[in-house]
């Protein structure tokens, strides 16, 4: 699929499990296929890569750069020749197999660096938390042209 100017996907912190779990099961699904060579190849490979990208628009959303870059194509499970049939559906099925591990891959990474970035905001908030001053409050007249600090009234 082109990729052009598609947006970027935003998965919140609390969604990544759940979008985890969603591409495992479709993982486990491709590793479990391992047809005869009687099978219908092109219908298996229909239903699995369907199944996996709906799923990957499911997670990244629909025409995100992720889903497109996740997209598994449906003609590399595909060989012309009768005797190449069951090659090139393993062939297919190992890289349906490889971008969808690579999705999973990245929404991991994603979610151990928001954790350690929200480890380290923590630490940082906690460290700071003892020099922390308060400023005396000031009153500000807003206008048009400026922003005036009004002065400290005495009491």
């Amino acid at each position: 699929m082109p990729r052009g100017n598609a947006p970027r996907v935003y998965i919140s912190l609390a969604e990544i499990p759940s979008a985890i779990r969603k591409l495992t099961r479709r993982l486990n699904e491709f590793k479990e296929q391992a047809p005869g060579p009687d099978a219908d190849f092109s219908g298996i490979a229909r239903v699995l890569a369907n199944k996996a990208n709906a799923t990957i628009e499911e997670v990244f959303g629909l025409g995100t750069q992720e889903a497109r870059s996740f997209h598994i194509d449906r003609l590399s499970f595909w060989s012309g020749y009768k005797d190449e049939k069951v090659a090139a559906f393993n062939r297919g099925r190992d890289r349906a197999i490889a971008l969808i591990e690579a999705a999973i891959k990245l929404l991991e990474e994603r979610l151990a660096d928001a954790e350690q970035d929200a480890s380290g905001q923590t630490l940082r908030a906690i460290r700071s938390s003892t020099s922390i001053r308060r400023l005396p409050a000031r009153r500000t007249t807003y206008t048009a042209m400026a922003i005036t600090p009004m002065p400290l009234k005495p009491q």
